[in-house]
């Protein structure tokens, strides 16, 4: 069974290489973009299992790009990790539908118990 795929969409080269190394040593399988169009093109080309997405990026932001998310074929049941550095993000409670909020920066712990609660079958 092949691990499972995470999709970490940063415009923070230094943030993305960070987490997939860290989603890698739990021995997942992590894919990165840098903006919220092409983790879009990612997402749907690839169907991940989760994924984690900046709030503010170049191009498209994490919001619009999860609302594109929820609205793919399959994208409503995929969990979200949004995360910022902006703290008190002004307007949070209008994000669009997500999993999990993370601000930046985070523990490694905080950030892996969400990946691993998340990735959870559902009922275990």
């Amino acid at each position: 069974m092949a691990p499972p795929l995470v999709l970490i969409v940063d415009d923070d080269d230094a943030i993305a290489d960070s987490l997939r190394e860290v989603l890698e040593m739990e021995g997942l399988d992590p894919i990165t973009a840098h903006d919220g169009s092409e983790g879009l093109v990612t997402f749907e080309r690839h169907h991940p299992d989760l994924v984690v997405a900046d709030v503010m990026m170049p191009v498209l932001d994490g919001p619009a790009m999860v609302r594109a998310i929820r609205g793919a074929q399959g994208g409503s049941t995929v969990p979200v990790i949004l995360m910022s550095a902006a703290h008190g993000l002004p307007g949070r409670t209008e994000l669009p539908a997500h999993d999990a909020f993370l601000e930046k920066p985070f523990q490694v712990d905080a950030f892996l118990h969400e990946v691993k609660r998340l990735l959870r079958p559902r009922g275990a």
